[in-house]
């Protein structure tokens, strides 16, 4: 009964850890990520789905299987490259191939779910055609190198050798100097908070962390359930080999105790014109060269006991001892006087 009853709450605990999803959780094309809460995947020809008042949050699958996100009319449309749903960040990429034109014209409100993670001053200088290694490439032509820094001293040093600044703006980074380093290829992040929803980001976080309790509980319930078993058989097998060590050693004794009785046959193989019977009375005195106990057995004579003796040395035995004896010899146990 117990068992049962830790296998029901082992039950219980996985239905809790692994609940069962009714439908499965969409995705875009080979995309690594799943689209899930706050994401909403926005069908062809349906109406924007509103997260918490927020219509930012849903997402467009192209035909490329790509998916899109719309942060404002004025900041147009981006790539989605990956969500990291518990850090609450997003990846987004230029469809253009031009971050820095895209980074530029970004305008984050703070009516917008999605902030950067750090802004740092960028100023974008244009100059005359020059080292095209560091030149922005999609802002750049055969005539004008568009360079960006957030270093001011490099921009003094820009200025001086014919370039224009045109113009110094706050850049998303997900570290600082990170475009100056690497370049404005690639992608940048932005971070969401909803701090009021049903299912809002921090009481998510607490439901992964939660998930993982539930995990550990299950994971000792079923060790405790295994050496639970492992305990019981072994008490049993415990018990099995002490109850049949007991009641061996409880036998042992009365089997040896029997006395062996004679049989017919054994009777019938004794010399009878050898030997002369006699029985053992009270007194338990043999005549004759005997002690009061038997030479094969040892042990004492009691009253009323049948005794053989052997013709020609007069030497007694119990009469079972000396039948056994003579099936296999034919002299007298004590003297090796010949009886056949």
């Amino acid at each position: 009964m117990a068992i049962l009853q830790v296998l029901f709450f082992l039950f219980l605990l996985f239905s809790l850890v692994y609940p069962k999803n009714s439908s499965p959780t969409p995705t875009c094309g080979n995309n690594s990520f799943y689209i899930q809460y706050p994401f909403h995947l926005q069908e062809e020809g349906q109406k924007p789905h509103r997260i918490n008042g927020y219509q930012e949050f849903n997402l467009r699958c192209t035909s490329e299987g790509i998916a899109v996100l719309n942060l404002a009319p004025s900041s147009g449309e981006f790539n989605v490259l990956d969500i990291n749903y518990f850090e609450q960040k997003i990846e987004l990429g230029d469809p253009g191939k031009c971050l820095p034109r895209r980074l530029m014209n970004l305008n984050l409100s703070s009516d917008s779910p999605f902030q950067a993670l750090l802004y740092q001053n960028y100023t974008f200088l244009r100059c005359p055609p020059g080292d095209e290694s560091r030149a922005i490439g999609c802002l750049s032509n055969s005539t004008v190198s568009m360079y960006a820094t957030s270093s001011k001293s490099r921009v003094e040093e820009m200025k001086s050798n014919g370039c224009s600044a045109v113009a110094n703006l706050p850049i998303p980074v997900d570290s600082l100097d990170q475009f100056e380093l690497n370049g404005f290829d690639g992608d940048f992040h932005l971070e969401w908070d909803i701090s009021v929803c049903q299912h809002c980001p921090r009481r998510s976080r607490s439901k992964s962390l939660g998930s993982i309790i539930l995990l550990f509980l299950l994971i000792l319930c079923i060790v405790a359930l295994v050496s639970m078993m492992c305990g019981g058989c072994l008490l049993c097998f415990i018990r099995h080999k002490f109850e049949s060590s007991h009641n061996s050693s409880t036998l042992r004794p009365e089997i040896a105790q029997m006395p062996e009785a004679a049989t017919p046959w054994d009777e019938c193989r004794i010399p009878v014109s050898q030997t002369e019977e006699l029985v053992v009375g009270e007194s338990r005195r043999i005549t004759g060269p005997n002690s009061e106990a038997c030479p094969i057995c040892l042990e004492e004579y009691q009253p009323t006991e049948r005794l053989q003796s052997i013709e020609g040395c007069n030497h007694c035995f119990h009469a079972r001892c000396l039948s056994r004896w003579l099936l296999s010899e034919s002299t007298c146990p004590v003297c090796r006087t010949s009886v056949s």
